[in-house]
């Protein structure tokens, strides 16, 4: 789920005079926005027609659906390699060496691979 503090940390990510040109290269590219679940894609959809003011029928409407989906999307994959670089120092690696730097490529990978 979306908080408002999530959303508010994806609005400030974006500077406002950059914010037209983000959202245009995200619709270039929206992969990580198609692998939204429905109800981030929901919650997205009412932040940029209540708190935007956009409305669902304007092109600026599906811009901002999109560059937030993909904001967030890069949100959540910052933590997740957050996550594991706190992993690798706790196993002891050392920042900045080569040993760190494959535990934390190793740990990004899924399980099966």
């Amino acid at each position: 789920m979306i908080t408002t503090a999530i959303a508010k940390r994806a609005l400030r990510a974006l500077p406002v005079a950059g914010v037209g040109l983000a959202l245009a290269a995200c619709a270039t590219n929206p992969a990580d926005a198609r692998s939204s679940t429905p109800e981030r894609s929901a919650e997205v959809a009412q932040i940029c027609r209540d708190t935007m003011g956009l409305n669902p029928a304007n092109y600026d409407f599906e811009m901002c659906r999109l560059g937030l989906l993909q904001t967030v999307a890069s949100l959540n994959q910052a933590d997740l390699i957050a996550r594991d670089r706190q992993a690798c120092a706790a196993r002891g690696l050392a920042p900045n060496t080569p040993a760190f730097a494959t535990c934390v490529v190793d740990a990004e990978q899924p399980a099966g691979n």
